[in-house]
């Protein structure tokens, strides 16, 4: 299909080699995080009535039955994972496919892009099976519609409407993950910019052709919108979940919150793969190298690029435009726009608008001979800093199934009802602001080491003095909004403080990832071995007159002993 200097097998391979050198570590994980444990939890209950009733509330049927499809095949989670790559690896080739028929990018530069995309140093979500299914399925669909609907301006008469009845599917169900219908009126601009460029039409002529051919387009998201909040309204706890506001004080701070988006959400980003690099000399050294050597080797072989001013100029400002288009939703809807991960909830719209402007950017700054060597060096930088990222979430779950089977083997232990968490140990998620300890992510850590759905675990910054209230705890039940599967619960049983602290494994979050990696798969006594050396609990009653009878052993300052963890 594509007749270019590199053949499409070669093109292929290079996207199939890249997607595995930035991601594959996270097929070889068992972690999950943050909704990660609910879904398992209710994977293992067969609990699927209350993943409905999530869903629904939320107004998205369709993730409770891809969720259903994944719990038929067997180890779910491993090929959630394997499914998240396989996504990746599509959206990036699919992207190059649409920069090269585009007609605006050479071979090189169209490669370039889909690496600069696959490579993007802010898709931590990917680790997650509860993200995967909203921000990595839905994806794939949006650039694929995108490349057909493209590929039917060339045909006509029944192909013609096949490419375009596929585009129209494929839209739609990529419409699941919402932002994506602000972020399509990219393709329909670049549709148009795309006929505009192919013909010799004047501006005004090009337009109205352009309604007249494709003017259904302009109304896809709209009735897909109506359709939905017709049938698939949210309700419940999520009636008002993000709901958004026109208001003049939200309509005043958007410029600042646009200013945001493009210095952390987009370029900070790819900077910070940048400084890690710097931090590290030997990370610096080896792609600096990597790309001098490509430097000396590149003449042996054509890279053409399009350096017309119009070119990179019109390049640069569609980046904008997408990367408006990609934040409109979040900034009307109040989320803030952060380095990496949770809080760029949109960093599955972002890469491909931040390489736009990256690669118009160089061909505007930099000398011709050197872009491509510079390419290099940034694509090392991002796979080694992408690696070290995936790693140290790794060592995050590693941490939680330590402090988990270490309060497993506590005598008695199970009897409590509600854990107050307090963590202290040093391995975080490398986000601020990762929800890592919600009570509903808790509750579901407590139902995999006891299988039942009887314990809420409540997170403290500090140690609790004293114990929760009845009403604290219904209201705290009540903002897990899964309130109607904790039935279970004694909200009037016995309480404990748990805190969570380092073990006697002194190594940096990113080795414990690397060792959990490897002892999982070759060696399973060092396995557990690294798993009870990683942290230390200390679990306290609350000192109420139900303990006395409640037959735990204690030490006299009500702490239960660390030397019977080790049984």
């Amino acid at each position: 299909m594509f007749t270019n200097d590199i053949s499409f097998n070669s093109i292929v391979i290079i996207l199939l080699l890249a997607t595995v050198a930035n991601h594959g570590l996270i097929v070889l994980s068992d972690a999950v995080y943050w909704d990660g444990w609910l879904i398992r939890g209710w994977y293992r209950q067969n609990d699927f009535a209350t993943h409905k009733i999530s869903t629904w509330e939320n107004g998205l049927p369709i993730y409770y039955y891809i969720d259903r499809i994944m719990a038929m095949l067997p180890n779910p989670f491993f090929l959630y994972k394997l499914f998240s790559l396989v996504c990746i690896f599509s959206v990036s080739l699919t992207i190059y496919g649409i920069c090269l028929i585009s007609g605006f990018f050479s071979c090189f530069e169209s490669l370039a892009i889909a690496l600069l995309c696959l490579c993007y140093p802010g898709q931590d979500y990917i680790v997650e099976p509860s993200m995967i299914t909203p921000y990595v399925f839905t994806p794939p669909f949006f650039f694929l519609a995108c490349l057909l609907g493209i590929l039917a301006q060339d045909y006509s008469g029944l192909e013609s409407s096949i490419l375009h009845l596929s585009a129209t599917v494929c839209f739609l169900i990529s419409f699941n993950m919402h932002s994506l219908m602000v972020f399509y009126a990219g393709f329909v601009s670049g549709l148009f910019l795309i006929n505009l460029h192919r013909e010799s039409f004047s501006f005004s002529s090009a337009f109205f052709l352009n309604m007249l051919s494709q003017g259904y387009y302009f109304l896809l998201p709209f009735i897909y919108w109506l359709w939905k909040q017709k049938y698939f309204p949210r309700k419940g706890h999520y009636a008002d979940y993000n709901k958004i506001s026109l208001c003049f004080k939200g309509i005043r701070n958007l410029p600042s919150a646009f200013l945001q988006m493009i210095k952390t959400g987009a370029g900070g980003v790819f900077m910070h793969s940048i400084f890690f690099s710097l931090r590290h000399p030997l990370i610096f050294i080896f792609a600096s190298i990597s790309s001098i050597s490509f430097f000396l080797v590149q003449n042996n072989f054509l890279i053409p690029l399009k350096t017309s001013p119009s070119n990179f100029a019109g390049t640069f400002f569609f980046g904008i435009f997408l990367l408006i288009c990609g934040g409109i939703p979040y900034i009307l809807v109040g989320q803030k726009f952060g380095l990496r991960g949770w809080e760029t909830k949109n960093n599955s719209l972002l890469p491909f608008p931040a390489a736009l402007i990256l690669i118009s950017f160089f061909k505007l700054m930099l000398p011709l001979h050197i872009i491509a060597p510079v390419i290099v060096f940034l694509l090392i930088c991002f796979c080694i800093s992408n690696n070290y990222n995936h790693l140290r979430l790794i060592a995050v779950y590693a941490k939680n199934l330590s402090f988990l089977f270490k309060l497993k083997g506590i005598p008695n232990a199970k009897s409590f009802s509600i854990f107050s968490v307090c963590d202290f140990h040093p391995i975080r998620f490398p986000s601020l602001g990762q929800p890592e300890h919600r009570p509903a992510y808790l509750i579901y850590m407590l139902e995999f080491i006891w299988n039942d759905i009887t314990r809420i675990g409540i997170y403290e910054e500090n140690p609790r003095q004293k114990e929760y209230s009845f009403e604290e705890i219904n209201s705290i039940k009540s903002k897990t909004t899964i309130d109607y599967a904790l039935n279970n619960i004694n909200t009037n049983g016995t309480q404990a403080s748990l805190i969570v602290l380092p073990g006697t494994l002194n190594v940096s979050d990113a080795v414990v990832g690397l060792k959990y990696i490897i002892y999982r798969l070759v060696n399973r006594q060092k396995f557990n071995a690294l798993i009870k050396n990683l942290t230390r609990v200390k679990l306290d009653s609350f000192h109420t007159a139900s303990d006395s009878a409640s037959g735990f052993q204690k030490t006299s300052s009500g702490t239960y002993l660390e030397s019977s963890l080790t049984s």
